[in-house]
């Protein structure tokens, strides 16, 4: 992953852990959530997250509209889904450059 994406889930990652923090002294449910994702939060402030992960914890908690987080905590559920989203992701411009090179090496055989 690029610096410029690993920025960006850092960001996302210390978001998430404001609200998780936030909500945890007053709701089991959240400071549970917050316990399943800590050392993945961890990882992405310490820019440890080189690779797409593919099986982010906790996922349960917000796979429906309507779970009791989800209903409670709309704004972790934004911070969770953004930086779910980009820790599962390759940045989009290396794929993009990769696909170009490789087109560019299928020219060049011919």
């Amino acid at each position: 992953m690029t610096p410029e994406k690993q920025q960006k889930i850092r960001e996302y990652a210390i978001a998430l852990e404001s609200k998780l923090l936030e909500y945890s002294k007053d709701d089991s449910d959240v400071a549970s959530l917050h316990t399943q994702l800590k050392d993945l939060i961890d990882k992405a402030k310490q820019g440890e997250i080189t690779q797409p992960v593919k099986n982010v914890p906790a996922s349960y908690a917000f796979s429906f509209n309507e779970t009791p987080l989800a209903t409670r905590y709309p704004d972790i559920k934004r911070s969770y889904s953004d930086f779910r989203f980009e820790i599962r992701h390759e940045d989009t411009n290396s794929i993009l450059e990769l696909m170009h090179e490789i087109k560019q090496q299928a020219v060049e055989k011919k």
